[in-house]
């Protein structure tokens, strides 16, 4: 009888612990569903869509530049620099805001990093006839700094930073890697994005340089095309 008592408590017990095992996977389950799916709406619903140029536009373009001569005396001069562009646009119809972009650079195993101008805000694309929802945005080499070009240890690029002549083509290294990283907030949801795009090798790097202007409506360089919304 005592046998029979104890085989009937044990088989309670261990569907106790089966119930509690299934409520368990079960609940988990349903946890990893409901991440999923919410990963999956506010990636399609509420976080900014933003497409990146592959194509990074650059002319030469003349400025007026303070500089100081030996004697300290400070003077105006013409120089003629290589601007770059990469485009940037905003495929969903919601605005976003707050678009910050870096641009990381790796040579000679040292990181150097431009800030492109803070864009405030891009509009959606609501009408394919207006273009408010793209902007190019310009950066050039000399933005990187002279510690960190000296950082580099490369006398050659030095001496053509300080004269204002600095190109990526510069950067020739087999470790070079070229980085474009992308905040940007969505203006109804409030959801950030961090968008990067694919690391360029030194020979990706140049292949994705094309002289002129970017094409009107299109991610894409064209030469005598001007666009609307330069910075």
């Amino acid at each position: 009888m005592m046998l029979i008592m104890t085989i009937i408590v044990t088989i309670m017990m261990l569907s106790d612990m089966c119930e509690i095992v299934s409520s368990f996977f079960s609940g988990l389950f349903s946890g990893l569903i409901a991440t999923w799916i919410f990963w999956w709406y506010n990636n399609r619903y509420l976080s900014p869509k933003i497409k990146i140029s592959d194509d990074i536009g650059f002319k030469q373009e003349t400025k007026i530049v303070e500089t100081t001569d030996i004697h300290g005396k400070k003077k105006k001069v013409k120089k003629t620099f290589t601007m770059y562009r990469i485009k940037i646009s905003n495929e969903s119809e919601r605005d976003v805001y707050d678009i910050k972009i870096n641009i990381r650079i790796r040579y000679n195993k040292t990181h150097a990093t431009i800030n492109v101008p803070y864009l405030p805000i891009l509009y959606g694309k609501k009408d394919d006839n207006r273009f408010d929802y793209e902007r190019e945005l310009p950066f050039s080499l000399n933005d990187i700094g002279l510690a960190r070009i000296e950082s580099f240890k490369d006398s050659n690029m030095l001496d053509k930073y300080n004269k204002g002549k600095l190109e990526m083509s510069d950067f020739n290294d087999k470790d070079t890697l070229f980085e474009i990283i992308l905040f940007a907030t969505d203006s109804k949801s409030g959801a950030s994005q961090r968008l990067t795009t694919r690391k360029h090798s030194y020979e990706e790097l140049i292949a994705s340089l094309k002289e002129g202007d970017f094409v009107l409506g299109k991610l894409m360089v064209g030469k005598g095309v001007q666009e609307a919304y330069n910075s």
